[in-house]
């Protein structure tokens, strides 16, 4: 079937933060796996063991591990910064909006993670919309019913006072 997604797509569907993450940091930590991959295997083909130990080699491979882990961490963190700019961006919107200002937000450019949240949201502020407007229709529909009376009783305390 054409339109059936397969196992990658139902495990990653199209933007969500994962698939994000995947396409965007593993071609970066594959080249990281496969340098150190290079590098370790051309030290220690390259001379013995006593002499890789010797000539403390061994620190240096520790220490360039190290410095691997910090570069994968990085590429890591930045690669969730970036993932989450859509989050940040509706935070953004959303602190920038009045206190009336009801309308759905803009779900355009989000990821799949938070694409249902959003929805909820404005499912939430179209029926907190829905419940201002009754109230207003309310208060108008009171405000009317009282002015009636009190005109009436107004008109028959002006008759009374000039008749």
């Amino acid at each position: 079937m054409p339109g059936k997604p397969n196992r990658f797509e139902r495990l990653m569907p199209r933007g969500s933060l994962a698939r994000h993450l995947l396409v965007r940091l593993m071609p970066a930590v594959l080249v990281l796996i496969l340098m150190d991959v290079v590098v370790t295997w051309y030290f220690t083909g390259t001379m013995s063991v006593e002499e890789w130990l010797e000539r403390d080699l061994f620190w240096a491979m520790l220490f360039s591990q190290l410095a691997l882990l910090l570069v994968f961490g990085w590429v890591l963190i930045t690669g969730i910064r970036s993932g989450l700019d859509s989050v940040n961006r509706l935070s953004h919107e959303l602190s920038q909006r009045s206190i009336d200002d009801l309308q759905p937000l803009d779900t355009a450019d989000l990821s799949s993670e938070i694409a249902p949240l959003i929805t909820h949201i404005n499912d939430l502020l179209k029926r907190l919309d829905d419940a201002v407007q009754a109230q207003r229709r309310f208060v108008g529909h009171a405000a009317h019913q009282l002015r009636t009376p009190l005109t009436g009783l107004k008109l028959e305390c002006e008759l009374m006072l000039a008749g």
